[in-house]
């Protein structure tokens, strides 16, 4: 009987050694089927970008100018604005309370959308039918430098673009070269040449959304830091002022910027609503001074919209709001350099 049990421990001995060998084994195959297929997509990528770039010198060389423009308006130009950078589709989480993985439910209303209206937050997933400014199409690894560079000049100028005042997002766009779009992402080298251009030197139409209705999601958070909402404010002068100093007088003219203010605005009380309109008259402080330079001082076309789903589904057009002439502009401008003046 104890031979017998010896001799099954033995058996089971060896099967254990055996499942572990190919257990081994599998893991091994596993690891060499991973290592090949990453090669194989690499290499599939590096044809494709070839195959690409050869079509894209073809076309430069044998096609005119004119033709060119009518393939990169079938590829490139968008009905609805594009939208760019992060918290685009959503309520934006202040950046610490994101490191910290804190996780603050809040009710989101429930809204009915009615013919003729679109929800302007909506969903935090990229449309794959849109045309982005890091595309494959706009890659010069796959167009060759000089198509890429005529196609992004034709893309910025067609279309509308939407951005975020977060995160240098506005920043990162418009006064960036596209190639950084690029880098970075495994598809080009660090030390790709630039594509040589701008994007704000070339976008004709721009929308700019104030993301301000974060605020009363996030109160408690804000009203932890010192001069929260202050600071939150502050914030967004500095970004549009920043805009403002580095846009190009020469080409500002040829510009249509609106301004989407994002509020989320709760007021079922006196009290709440006298902090509803305070927050209100303070946002429309932080965006006066760069409305009014980019109307008088740069020539742009100006709009200015509100939109919170709790005030009305539809955006309102609040630019009636700002309407001091290029004179009186002028004479505030005056008065406040001899304000400054005096202070020193």
């Amino acid at each position: 009987m104890s031979d017998e049990m010896d001799a099954s421990l033995e058996k089971l001995r060896h099967l254990h050694g055996q499942c572990a060998r190919t257990q081994l084994q599998i893991q091994d195959l596993q690891e060499e089927q991973c290592k090949l297929s990453l090669e194989f997509e690499h290499q599939l990528e590096q044809h494709a970008q070839a195959d690409c770039r050869r079509l894209a010198d073809m076309m430069r060389t044998k096609l005119p100018s004119e033709l060119r423009e009518l393939i990169y308006q079938y590829l490139y130009f968008e009905d609805a604005p594009i939208p760019v950078g992060s918290y685009h589709f959503t309520t934006y989480v202040p950046e610490p309370l994101r490191s910290e993985g804190t996780n603050i439910a809040h009710d989101e209303p429930f809204i009915v959308i009615p013919e003729g209206a679109t929800r302007q937050d909506h969903s935090v997933e990229r449309d794959e039918n849109i045309i982005y400014p890091d595309s494959r199409l706009l890659n010069p690894a796959y167009l060759g430098h000089h198509i890429a560079r005529e196609a992004s000049m034709y893309y910025y100028k067609a279309n509308t673009f939407s951005v975020c005042t977060l995160e240098n997002a506005l920043s990162d766009f418009l006064f960036k070269d596209p190639i950084h779009n690029f880098t970075g992402q495994k598809r080009i080298p660090q030390s790709a040449e630039p594509l040589g251009l701008t994007p704000v030197d070339h976008i004709r139409n721009l929308q700019i959304r104030i993301k301000y209705e974060h605020y009363s999601t996030y109160l408690a958070f804000y009203d932890n830091l010192d001069d929260g909402e202050k600071n939150l404010v502050q914030g967004i002068f500095d970004v549009l002022h920043d805009f403002c100093s580095h846009l190009n007088p020469a080409i500002a003219s040829q510009l249509h910027v609106e301004f989407c203010m994002m509020t989320a605005y709760k007021a079922p009380t006196d009290e709440e609503l006298y902090h509803d309109d305070r927050q209100h008259l303070n946002l429309l402080e932080a965006i006066r001074v760069p409305v009014y330079i980019l109307k008088h001082d740069f020539g742009v076309d100006i709009t200015v919209i509100h939109y919170d789903e709790l005030v009305s589904v539809f955006p309102r057009n609040v630019t009636a709001i700002f309407q001091l002439s290029k004179d009186q502009w002028s004479q505030v401008c005056s008065l406040a350099c001899i304000e400054i003046g005096r202070r020193l």
